[in-house]
Order: structure tokens, then C-alpha cells, then sequence
């Protein structure tokens, strides 16, 4: 009876976090449409805002940031945390803590990224282009849940469980890209310090104790200390996701209350912040006609629309031949739906793209996420259209019995 009701919790919360990401990418939305007009209507003032130094600390310890550095440093941070939670429900009580149910959508989130990234490096080389090739093997989980919620009873609800937790992979990967390929150089000292506080949140964990708040201090030293060691901070921010026990002291579900709070911070404040900093390039002749000739755009197009279902649909095939178990109504069709729709790079690929851009190239970079995304819509919107013997997987694999 408790092992239901707990079944059910578990339900109703995950449930509760699709809404929010799909009311969340409607936020989005009018927030990247706020930057696009802001950008074009009045470039010079959304670059003065954007670049206005921001000076912060006291002067031992101070950090000086433009506006839009510290959107992406800092307030992403929520957001990254609230990945790390998730990531954490899932392995603990989620489709993640059955091998062989993983299975599916861990390999359907490798093929999605392996995929994009080779399509990639085919079509923009590996001169100085190559520095996007981590842009494309992202998936923005609240824009595609809400694609999907749109297209309604046409796709089956399993299909929302399978895009989470692919996403929710898909997370996994980019941030090790993160951490490990787009760091500065790294200071050991400050690398230990951001350590010991990780080391601290598992004594505070182990002595039980209760309030929040000296995990929130502790994690706060963690993000500037990670900051300091030339390693991503957000990084951090997961890393003390992953570190939040399950239960509280008194055996209350404190991961669940723990997203139940952060979550709706980083839906409607941090992820539209973020969007109206980043997403805001000028559409004029010459920028259009740039992005139309780039193979770096165009890299990045196809890496997502095209590279992501591929990817995402071989990588499932291969796990279900290999005894990979999924639910009954999770067919070949549906999988390529959700590829079709993981296409949908933007939050996470426009946090990378000015990681590894800048100039030019960022901007026809953040061109070609906003494309590649509007046309994984229209792709997932299509193929939910055709009738299901034209609209399979490659590679079609048996049910499993």
C-alpha cells in the first residue's frame, strides 16, 4: 500500500513538473520574441544593457561581470540546479533505477548527441567552425514538452515520460561537455576549496541536519569557489542537485519540496531572463544573408533536425534488439516524434554557443538554434500527421515481449 502511494507521489510530482515546463515555454517564448524586437528596434541600447559592467563583492573577492555574464554564470545556476534534482528523482525513483528501462533512453540520448555532433563537423569542417560542435547535441525539455502537449492526443502519453527522461540524459552529456571541454585554466587550489564544500554538504547531509540554509551557504562558497577554479559554475549548481538527500530528517519528501520551490524560479524567472539576454540578434539583410551562406548555421540546422531523431531513434532501436524493455505504448512512431521534437536545442544550446563563440559567429550560431528549433516543431507537428506505417524509425526493431 505505501509502495502505491509512493508510486503515485511520484506521479502527481512528475505530473506537476511537465505543467510547469510547458507553461514555461510559453514564458519563453514571449521572452525570446522581447529580445528579438528589443535587438532589432533598438540594437544599441539591448547592447548596453547586456554589456553594462556589474561589480559585485567585496574587493578581495569581488567579481566584475557584464550583465549578461552574470545572467548566464549565476542565475542559470537555479536552472542547473533544478537539473541536478531531477537528475537525482530520477535515478532514485524514476525510469532511470530500472536498468533495463533505461536502457532505451540513455542510448536514444547518445545516439542524439553522437549523431548531431558528426552531421556537424561533416558540414562545418573543423576549422574554426568546429568550436560549435557541442551546440547541437542539446534538447530544450520545456519548449519540447509543451510541443508535445500541444500536439495532444495525437501522440501517446508515454511520449512525455521518454522525452523527460531522454532529456533529462541529454543534460548529463552536456553538462561533462561543459565541464570538461569549456573551462578556462583550471586553478587546483580553488578546485579544492569548490571540493570541500561538496565534502561539507555531505557532512551537513550525514550530521542530518534539517534547515536549508547552511546548505545554501555552503553552496553559494561552492559556485564562487568553481568559479575561481576556471570550471563552469553552474557545474556546481548540479552537483549540489545530485548531493540532496531524498528525505529529510523526519523521513519527508525533501527532493520533491526541494523542486517543488526552486522549479517554478527557474521556469518563469531564470530560463526568460536568460532568453532575453542571449536570443536577441539583429534580423537585417546582411545578417540573414551571413547566416543563409554559414556553414556553421547550417552545421547546427541540421545537426538538430536532422541528426537528433536519426540519432535518437537508432540509439532506441539498438537498446530494444539488445533487451532494452519499454512501455507497451511507446512504438517506433512515437519515438520518432520525440526525436523530431528533442530537435528543439535553444536554453541549452544558447548557454553553450557563447561558451565556445563570439562576434560573428556567435550570432549566426544563436541564428541557427532559433531556426533548427522552430523546424523541430514542424517536423514533430508533421510526422504526428502521417499515417504510422510512413512514419516508423530506421531501423525498426520487434516489440519486446
Amino acid at each position: 500500500m505505501k509502495r502505491a502511494r509512493a508510486t503515485q507521489g511520484a506521479r502527481a510530482n512528475v505530473r506537476e513538473f511537465l505543467q510547469q515546463e510547458s507553461a514555461s515555454a510559453v514564458v519563453l517564448v514571449c521572452a525570446t520574441a522581447t529580445a528579438l524586437l528589443w535587438a532589432n528596434l533598438a540594437p544599441q541600447s539591448y547592447s548596453d544593457v547586456w554589456s553594462r559592467a556589474v561589480r559585485l563583492g567585496p574587493a578581495n573577492w569581488r567579481l566584475d561581470f557584464e550583465l549578461a555574464t552574470w545572467v548566464a554564470d549565476a542565475v542559470m545556476a537555479a536552472f542547473f540546479f533544478v537539473v541536478g534534482l531531477e537528475i537525482k528523482r530520477e535515478l532514485t525513483e524514476g525510469e532511470l533505477s530500472d536498468p533495463r528501462v533505461a536502457a532505451v533512453p540513455i542510448a536514444a540520448a547518445c545516439g542524439g548527441v553522437v549523431v548531431p555532433i558528426v552531421l556537424f563537423f561533416l558540414i562545418a569542417g573543423t576549422g574554426d567552425n568546429s568550436r560549435g560542435w557541442a551546440i547541437p547535441m542539446a534538447t530544450d525539455i520545456a519548449f519540447a514538452q509543451a510541443a508535445l502537449m500541444l500536439l495532444g492526443n495525437r501522440v501517446e502519453r508515454s511520449a512525455r515520460l521518454f522525452l523527460l527522461t531522454l532529456a533529462i540524459v541529454d543534460d548529463i552529456l552536456a553538462i561533462a561537455v561543459i565541464a570538461l571541454f569549456f573551462g578556462k585554466h583550471v586553478s587546483l587550489t580553488w578546485l579544492l576549496a569548490a571540493v570541500a564544500t561538496v565534502l561539507g554538504a555531505v557532512a551537513l547531509r550525514r550530521a542530518r541536519v534539517a534547515w536549508m540554509w547552511p546548505y545554501l551557504l555552503v553552496g553559494a562558497f561552492g559556485w564562487y569557489f568553481t568559479l575561481r577554479a576556471g570550471v563552469h559554475p553552474t557545474i556546481s549548481a548540479v552537483a549540489f542537485g545530485l548531493l540532496c538527500p531524498a528525505l529529510d530528517p523526519r523521513g519527508r519528501p525533501l527532493l520533491d519540496r526541494l523542486i517543488h520551490r526552486v522549479h517554478p524560479w527557474s521556469a518563469f524567472v531564470a530560463l526568460p531572463l536568460f532568453a532575453v539576454s542571449h536570443a536577441g540578434i539583429t534580423l537585417n539583410a546582411d545578417t540573414l544573408s551571413s547566416m543563409a551562406g554559414s556553414s556553421l548555421t547550417w552545421g547546427i540546422v541540421v545537426g538538430l533536425v536532422v541528426g537528433k531523431p536519426v540519432g535518437i531513434c537508432l540509439g532506441a532501436a539498438t537498446a530494444r534488439r539488445a533487451g532494452g524493455r519499454v512501455v507497451e505504448d511507446l512504438t517506433s512512431r512515437t519515438i520518432l516524434i520525440v526525436g523530431a521534437l528533442a530537435g528543439v536545442g535553444f536554453t541549452v544550446a544558447l548557454f553553450v554557443a557563447p561558451l565556445a563563440l563570439s562576434g560573428t559567429d556567435l550570432e549566426q550560431a544563436t541564428g541557427g538554434v532559433l531556426l533548427a528549433s522552430i523546424l523541430a516543431v514542424v517536423l514533430g507537428s508533421v510526422i504526428t500527421r502521417l499515417p504510422a506505417s510512413q512514419a516508423t524509425a530506421p531501423e525498426s526493431e520487434p516489440e519486446p515481449s
